[in-house]
């Protein structure tokens, strides 16, 4: 008994341990379950918690090797920043950052350009029917240096490349957003560190009405705000 005993703590010592960040019960448990229940080595030990003031306690305490990281929590959140967010930005200097692994629903263009290439997730999954399958590889993928985006967020890094939602286009968005009139955008964007002409401004809103399928000022703002793309 002592010898299995032993055998089971060595098992313990070289487990990967994952935190699941969720407030989604039946999503946290389901990812729980399914670590729990895999079979071969390595062994994972899961950790479920339901809010990020959790998630900060036991990730400050450097023993967990990966995170499973919801973007969007239903209490505390703003209409610019998600607990997602917040979190990331907490850990970003940590001395031992686990690799994080975005699980979650949002896919906007925005979202995924700023958690990917700005927050610098290691990992992007989107929930689905067949998303479970790709945990244990997305897992073994981040703790080998790599990145492991599904096939759904590589498509959106794809457009991000190709510059059709840049920085400058978020920034004008934001100012949008907030009420600036288009007139007055050119001086909005020249305090943010962007110099461009009311016609450059004008340009870009067209292209960007057309790359959201929107007819209208108006309605360019309610699918970008849908979509979370800033």
């Amino acid at each position: 008994m002592e010898l299995n005993f032993k055998k089971i703590k060595m098992e313990e010592k070289k487990a990967i341990k994952v935190l699941i960040v969720e407030d989604h019960d039946a999503s946290s448990l389901g990812l729980s379950l399914y670590l729990r229940k895999h079979k071969g080595h390595p062994l994972y030990l899961p950790k479920q918690v339901s809010s990020v003031r959790e998630a900060l306690i036991d990730v400050r305490m450097g023993v967990y090797d990966v995170v499973l990281l919801e973007y969007y929590f239903k209490a505390k959140t703003t209409a610019t920043q998600k607990n997602g967010d917040v979190f990331l930005q907490q850990i970003k200097f940590l001395p031992r950052r686990p690799k994080v692994i975005m699980y979650t629903k949002f896919d906007g263009i925005g979202v995924v350009n700023y958690l990917v290439n700005q927050l610098y997730t290691e990992g992007y999954i989107l929930k689905g029917k067949r998303s479970l399958e790709q945990i244990v590889p997305a897992i073994t993928c981040v703790l080998d240096g790599n990145r492991y985006f599904s096939p759904t967020i590589l498509k959106k890094l794809k457009e991000i490349e190709l510059g059709e939602v840049d920085f400058i286009d978020q920034q004008l968005l934001k100012g949008l957003i907030q009420g600036c009139l288009q007139k007055n955008l050119t001086e909005y964007l020249f305090n943010e560190g962007i110099v461009l002409t009311l016609s450059a401004i004008e340009k870009r809103i067209s292209r960007l009405k057309i790359h959201f399928n929107a007819n209208t000022l108006a309605e360019l703002i309610s699918i970008v705000l849908k979509e979370g793309v800033v």
